[in-house]
């Protein structure tokens, strides 16, 4: 990936945690198998919104 996404990259915090249903599954998931798979549901739901 271009080294531009990787200067805007954010996480979430707990003050930020109000917008947990925008999160996908997976990220509760305990064997943290994360993909970009998360951020097309992400995705997916803002813009079902």
């Amino acid at each position: 990936a271009p080294d531009v996404l990787h200067r805007h990259i954010k996480s979430i915090t707990d003050s930020s945690a109000k917008h947990l249903h925008f999160q996908a599954p997976e990220i509760d998931d305990e064997l943290n198998q994360i993909t970009t798979a998360v951020d097309i549901y992400s995705l997916g739901m803002v813009t079902l919104e």
